[in-house]
C-alpha cells in the first residue's frame, strides 16, 4: 500500500510478543527449523548455532513451513533473483538451508559453467560490458536450485545478484543485468521470466550525507522496474542496532563505533527507519509513470518483525547489521517472503 509512504515509520515501538524464550516457543511454533545456516566467510553449510539463550521469533506467519514458501516461489513461476548487499548475501544462504537445497547442492562445476554461459551470454546482449568484465575475477551472480517436490515439476533457482551500485558505472551494470535477466535470460535457458527482491538501503547512510544518493538511487530502480515491465518486490531495509546516544541503532561511522545494544528489547530507544521512510516515498512519486505490461512493483515488509533482536549478529561486539547463522534469526525475513508472495498470487487469482 503506497499510502504507508506517508506513515511515520520511525515511531514503530518494538512489538512485545514476537519472540519467546526456548521454554515459551514450545507451545507457540510448530515448524521445526532446519539445523543449518550457510557460514557467511567460507561459504559452506554447518549446524546452527541454536543454545538455550535464544529467543524465538513467534510473530505474525510463524505457522508457514519451508513447503508453503516452496509453493509461493513456484506459484510465481520464474527464478528469484536476490538483489543486494551483503545482508542480501547471507539471506540466500539462509534460504538454501530454509528451502532444503544444502542437501542437494549443485555440483561445483555445473555452476561455474552455468554461471560462466550465462555471464556470456549478457555479454553478448550487453556488448559494451565486454571490456570492462572479466569473468575470471567479476564477482558473478551466485545460485542454487529449490529441490523438486516431483518430477514433473519444473525446477526453480534462487540467485543472488550482487548489488555494485553507489557509482555510475556500478548501477548502469546492474541495471543492465537486470535487463538481460528480465528480456533475454528466459530466452537464453527456456524459462520463465524471474522475479526480483531488492534491496540497497544499508549501502547508504546519514552521516554521510548519503540520504539524497539513496533516493536518487532507489527511484532509478523502480524506474526501471516499471520500464522494463519486471516483476519488481522492494524488501524493507532491516534494523541496525549500534549502541549510540541517540539510541536509534544507526550505524555511526568506524571512529564513532562503540558496539551493538546489550539490554533487553524493552530497553531500546526508537529504533530509526529512515530509509524505508526514503523508499516508500520514492516508490509513491514513481506510482504515476506507468508499468508496462506483466510488470509488478510491490514491497516486502520485514522492519518491524526484526525489532526484537539486538545481540544476535556475526560479532556481537564489533557489528550490528548482519545477523548470525542461526535459523531462529532469519525466520522473520522467510515469513515475510512467505506472506509477499502468497499475496501477490491471491491477488493475481482475484482480477
Amino acid at each position: 500500500d503506497s499510502s504507508r509512504a506517508l506513515t511515520n515509520l520511525d515511531k514503530i515501538q518494538v512489538p512485545a510478543d514476537m519472540w519467546r524464550t526456548p521454554s515459551q516457543y514450545r507451545d507457540w511454533h510448530p515448524v521445526r527449523l532446519p539445523n543449518c545456516c550457510i557460514d557467511w566467510r567460507t561459504n559452506e553449510a554447518k549446524e546452527s548455532v541454536m543454545g538455550e539463550v535464544d529467543v524465538r521469533y513467534c510473530g505474525p506467519g510463524m505457522e508457514y513451513t519451508p513447503d508453503d514458501l516452496k509453493g509461493a516461489i513456484r506459484d510465481m513461476g520464474g527464478d528469484m533473483v536476490l538483489v543486494g548487499d551483503s545482508v542480501t548475501r547471507l539471506w540466500n544462504g539462509e534460504l538454501k538451508c530454509y528451502l532444503g537445497a544444502r542437501n542437494a547442492p549443485d555440483a561445483a562445476e555445473e555452476k561455474d559453467t552455468f554461471l560462466r554461459d550465462m555471464m556470456e551470454r549478457f555479454l553478448k546482449y550487453s556488448p559494451e560490458w565486454r571490456k570492462l568484465v572479466d569473468l575470471n575475477t567479476f564477482g558473478k551472480p551466485s545460485y542454487f536450485k529449490i529441490p523438486a517436490e516431483a518430477e514433473d515439476v519444473p525446477t526453480q533457482r534462487v540467485m543472488y545478484l550482487p548489488f555494485t551500485g553507489r557509482t555510475s558505472s556500478g548501477m548502469e551494470m546492474n541495471l543492465a543485468l537486470m535487463e538481460y535477466l528480465n528480456d533475454q535470460y528466459p530466452l537464453d535457458f527456456s524459462r520463465q521470466r524471474p522475479f526480483f527482491v531488492i534491496n540497497i538501503g544499508l549501502h547508504y547512510n546519514r552521516q554521510d550525507g548519503l540520504e539524497e544518493d539513496y533516493r536518487i538511487d532507489m527511484k532509478t530502480l523502480i524506474l526501471h522496474c516499471r520500464k522494463l515491465g519486471a516483476r519488481c518486490i522492494f524488501r524493507e531495509t532491516t534494523p541496525q542496532y549500534w549502541d549510540t546516544p541517540q539510541k536509534d541503532g544507526s550505524y555511526p561511522g568506524v571512529e564513532n563505533a562503540t558496539g551493538c545494544f546489550q539490554k533487553t528489547k524493552k530497553s531500546f530507544g526508537i529504533l530509526t527507519n529512515w530509509r524505508n521512510d526514503v523508499m516508500y516515498s520514492a516508490l509513491k512519486e514513481c506510482e504515476s509513470l506507468g508499468l508496462e505490461e506483466g510488470g509488478l512493483v510491490e514491497v516486502m515488509p520485514l522492519f518491524k518483525k526484526l525489532e526484537g533482536l539486538n545481540g544476535k549478529h556475526v560479532r556481537r561486539s564489533e557489528d550490528c547489521t548482519h545477523l548470525a547463522c542461526d535459523a531462529n534469526n532469519w525466520e522473520p525475513y522467510h515469513v515475510s517472503l512467505t506472506e509477499t508472495l502468497i499475496g501477490i498470487s491471491n491477488a493475481k487469482t482475484a482480477v
